[in-house]
Parts: structure tokens; sequence; C-alpha cells
């Protein structure tokens, strides 16, 4: 009888009471993988990983850009929204309406190094030498490719920018201009034209003397706007249009 139990593939576990009383009997029908169903397993696991992982790591980084972009425009838009209150509309650094103003950048570098930085929270001014000073990474783009020249990384460095708090990077076009560029996530890679960093056009409104932040492309009947000019964006980068903080 103890010869058959040691054969059976199919043990009884015995559950007894105190008093040695049988409860119940339990089959239990034990079964283990074998080491290559569980290698091939494993396999299948990596091989499906492999071909996912990548877009969906890319998808979470450009969602990430995304809301850093989205954060970085916002709070840019209405520090400039209450600089033009604090200056009572007299900002002289915009590109103009209509023919009949052309625009106006010789206040650009008083407006940006000293009016605009009271409505941000600023951790660092270099009004020169950025990378130098420290407000800037080691951009290595080169010259900027869509012919605007002084956005070329290595005359930018030589520029001034302003560094926000939450390490948000601003800087103008050459040494004082209505044009603005922004690295939505400072030092953090991958520190590009068109993924991470953008440009802007500071416009003043037609219908006021309101200066207001804008992008090139704008689409007068839907009020969308295409980020393209200077840095144009990039489809593995953050959002391609965003809606203009004035309509």
């Amino acid at each position: 009888m103890k010869e058959k139990i040691k054969n059976l593939t199919i043990l009884e576990k015995t559950v007894r009471s105190e008093n040695g009383k049988i409860l119940k009997r339990v089959q239990d029908d034990r079964h283990a993988f074998t080491l290559a169903e569980v290698l091939i397993t494993l396999g299948i696991i990596g091989v499906v990983a492999a071909m996912t992982m990548p877009t969906l790591i890319a998808k979470i980084q450009r969602n990430i850009l995304n809301n850093q972009f989205k954060k970085t425009y916002s709070v840019f838009a209405t520090a400039v929204q209450k600089t033009n209150y604090d200056m009572d509309f007299f900002i002289d650094c915009y590109y103009g309406a209509g023919q009949n103003d052309p625009g106006n950048f010789s206040g650009c570098r008083e407006f940006f190094y000293n009016h605009l930085p009271k409505n941000l929270s600023v951790a660092k001014i270099c009004e020169t030498k950025a990378f130098e000073n420290g407000c800037m990474p080691d951009y290595a783009w080169g010259s900027s490719s869509s012919g605007c020249s002084q956005f070329g990384s290595d005359i930018i460095k030589n520029n001034g920018a302003i560094v926000l708090n939450d390490g948000s990077i601003f800087f103008m076009y050459g040494d004082g201009s209505a044009v603005v560029a922004f690295d939505v996530n400072g030092k953090k890679g991958p520190n590009e034209p068109g993924f991470d960093v953008y440009s802007f056009n500071l416009l003043k409104s037609s219908k006021n003397n309101l200066v207001y932040v804008s992008f090139k492309g704008t689409n007068n009947l839907t009020g969308e706007v295409t980020i393209t000019g200077c840095l144009p964006v990039k489809k593995e980068g953050a959002v391609t249009k965003y809606v203009d903080i004035m309509k």
C-alpha cells in the first residue's frame, strides 16, 4: 500500500481537526513548467516589449513636452500682459499691426531685462554670455536652418537669457528684437529647436496698443497658429498648434 502511494501523481492532502478526526481531503494536481517553456515565454515577452517600448516612451516624452510647452507659453504671455499695464501700454518692442506701424525694437532690451522679469519667477538673469554665465546649456545645433542667423547656437550662447525658477529659459533674437525663444525644460535634453526650444513674436494689437505673444502663421479665421518661424516645430517635439492668447 505504501509503495502504491509513492507512485501516485495525484496526492491527497488530509485536513484533520485537533482531535485527529478527518475533516476533508483535497486533491493536489501538481504540474510544473519546464525550463524550455519558461524561456520561450520570456522570449516572447522580450520581443513584444522591444517592439512597443520605443513608441510608448516617445509618446510619454511628447506628452511631457506638451505640458511644459503650454505652461511656459502661458507664463510668458501672462507676464507680457501684466507688463503692458505696468508700462501704460508703451512697450517699444513689437512687430506692428500693419503698414502704418511697422514695429519698434528700440526698447527690447529694456523691456526684456528690466520690466518683464518683475512679472516672472526669475532664478537668474544673464544680459550677456548666457552660456558662460550659467544661464543656458551648451546648445550645439549650429546655424539656424530657417534663415534666422541670430538664432545660431554659437551666437545665442554669447547673448543674454532669463532663467525661471522652474528651469525654463527665455532669450531674444540677436541683441534686442521682438522675437523671443524659449526652452521649455531648460538644461534638460534634447535642447534642440522644434523639440523643446521654440520661438515666438511680440505683436501689437490692431485694436489697441496691447503687445501680446503670437507665432508666425496665424490663421485669422480660426485663431489657430502654426508654430513656425525662426525655430520651426518638428513632429517629435511638443504641440504643433496652440491657440493665441489674443483673438
